[in-house]
């Protein structure tokens, strides 16, 4: 009687079996990659992923100019709204599509920790480039501790956000499939998901924010205190009737430095564990 082979016909092996082996994975341009048998080694790199972030935050962008194209005389009054609309549309960015694109592709082979950490070397100068011209009076000319504040806390979440994106990496698969797997790396989607977004919504609904005419500056609210787009959100906020154009107080940098704190512990905390995690050593050949 006959063996039936370990795949049935017509189905095409998995990259990397000794059944495809001798076909190798094949790239975007038809290259196939040197020395191995697929692209593994470079899924989860940070390259298509820099395209991507400047490509959005290019729309981001070109939202916020579109949205004062139609006005004849541009004022810092003018252009505060559209840079509010970008700026969130950057958090949501970090806080909310960076998690989903990376748990939507394979686990990265080098350390989780290392995979995020490159990726927040091309997170981060882009939120910079953005955030900080805000400060000049040809745009929303807000007060320079406004911007400072606006950069701290995205910066401060990008970091938060990335340790726990490291840990949702290093608990997933290796994208081998399965309803385990899928429904581990939904679950982790959704609190990111949660955090980001639950606050503002809640907001949104009820009506419950910041109001112009009262400096709520020294007092923001709890969403504040818990979402990052209801962090930033909170310090954009146009406090004219208070004779502001936007304002922090010391609540918002005790709120921002608590996410240093956490974002950092969980950081220290991951890079230990790495650290005390043993090392595998190779078996020799035909051990």
């Amino acid at each position: 009687m006959s063996e039936t082979p370990d795949n049935a016909e017509g189905e095409r092996p998995e990259p990397g079996d000794d059944a495809g082996a001798s076909q190798p994975e094949l790239d975007v341009f038809g290259r196939a990659p040197k020395g191995r048998a697929d692209w593994s080694h470079r899924k989860g790199e940070p390259r298509v992923f820099a395209l991507m972030w400047m490509m959005y935050l290019m729309g981001a962008s070109l939202l916020m100019v579109t949205s004062i194209a139609a006005v004849q005389s541009i004022s810092p009054g003018v252009v505060r709204p559209a840079a509010r609309a970008m700026l969130t549309t950057a958090a949501i960015g970090v806080c909310v599509l960076w998690p989903m694109v990376r748990l939507s592709q394979r686990r990265p082979e080098r350390t989780s920790l290392g995979a995020v950490a490159a990726d927040l070397v091309v997170l981060l100068p882009p939120l910079a480039a953005l955030a900080l011209p805000q400060a000049l009076t040809v745009l929303a000319n807000w007060p320079m501790e406004v911007v400072w504040a606006l950069l701290a806390a995205l910066t401060g979440w990008a970091v938060l956000i990335g340790a726990v994106l490291a840990l949702a990496l290093r608990t997933v698969g290796r994208g081998t499939g399965g309803a385990t797997e899928e429904w581990h790396r939904t679950l982790w989607m959704c609190l990111f998901v949660l955090v980001a977004l639950g606050p503002p919504i809640y907001h949104a609904i009820t009506g419950v924010g910041p109001s112009a005419d009262t400096p709520r500056a020294v007092a923001p609210g709890f969403g504040s205190a818990i979402s990052p787009i209801g962090l930033v959100w909170d310090m954009m906020t146009d406090r004219s009737g208070a004779g502001h154009s936007a304002m922090v107080g010391p609540r918002h940098w005790v709120i921002v430095l608590r996410v240093w704190a956490l974002g950092l512990a969980l950081w220290g905390a991951g890079l230990a564990a790495m650290l005390a995690r043993p090392h595998r050593v190779a078996p020799p050949p035909g051990g």
